[in-house]
């Protein structure tokens, strides 16, 4: 799988879930992260002690799928992508992805999933959702 030509892009992809090793979440140019576990886990240190430093009662760490959102902006930094895709967990404005402006949203499905927090209607979920588009953003839909 590529998603643009290396000699143009440097591509990025942060998915979930993934079924054996944490670094399926994330791609390079189209492959699983193409880095030496010991690399990835510079990656993943680097924010989690600065974190961790930082944390506290009142500031705690973020949750588990809200540091793998920020492990892939740094990853993603680090190997210096031109382009990423990232898929939203939750989706909305309290997913982990939603602190950027990206060029181009997509929804491919929606589903009765996470309803505590995003709404117990199909046109409750679909409008958190909604929030993940910016003004001045394209759309793309399946």
């Amino acid at each position: 799988m590529w998603l643009a030509p290396k000699e143009i892009f440097r591509t990025g992809l942060f998915t979930s879930p993934h079924l054996i090793d944490v670094r399926e979440r994330f791609r390079l140019d189209g492959y699983r992260v193409d880095i030496s576990e010991e690399k990835f886990l510079e990656y993943f240190w680097w924010p989690f002690n600065r974190l961790k430093e930082k944390a506290s009662d009142d500031i705690p760490m973020p949750t588990y799928i809200r540091f793998l959102a920020l492990l892939a902006f740094k990853i993603f930094s680090g190997e210096k992508v031109d382009v990423a895709i990232l898929e939203a967990g939750l989706g909305g404005k309290f997913d982990a992805t939603n602190v950027q402006a990206p060029v181009v949203c997509g929804i491919s499905s929606l589903g009765y999933d996470h309803m505590e927090i995003l709404g117990y209607t199909l046109g409750a979920i679909a409008g958190e959702k909604a929030r993940i588009f910016k003004v001045c953003n394209k759309t793309a839909f399946p």
